[in-house]
């Protein structure tokens, strides 16, 4: 929220009285001038919180503390967890090593869909 609100404290007033003055309503201005000023802000918390939720590990080795990772029979298992699991507790290093760049190419892809949905020319 704090981040949207400094994207919309970036939007010109004058574009708001220009609108205003054009007889726009209040969903006009909202449609056609707060959305596109605010496309990269919403871009920026997207893609982070996309991110933030992809590496979610914390939480579930708090969980399973005592038990095994992602214990009981995988419930709490995330991507995160399958890479300790196997990099660190299995001793696959290299295959824990290529299953975290193949993620980094998947979270890659995935922001580079968003950049194109949200982009004013797509």
């Amino acid at each position: 929220m704090i981040v949207y609100l400094s994207g919309l404290q970036e939007v010109p007033k004058d574009l708001y009285e220009a609108g205003q003055m054009d007889g726009a309503s209040k969903w006009e201005q909202f449609r056609y001038i707060t959305v596109p000023y605010l496309k990269p802000v919403t871009f920026f918390i997207v893609s982070v919180s996309t991110i933030l939720a992809f590496q979610i590990y914390d939480q579930i080795a708090a969980i399973s503390r005592y038990g095994a990772l992602g214990s009981p029979a995988g419930a709490t298992s995330t991507v995160v967890t399958y890479f300790y699991q196997n990099g660190i507790r299995y001793m696959k290093i290299g295959y824990g090593s290529a299953a975290v760049v193949l993620f980094f190419f998947v979270i890659m892809i995935i922001t580079f869909l968003q950049k194109k949905l949200l982009d004013d020319k797509g």
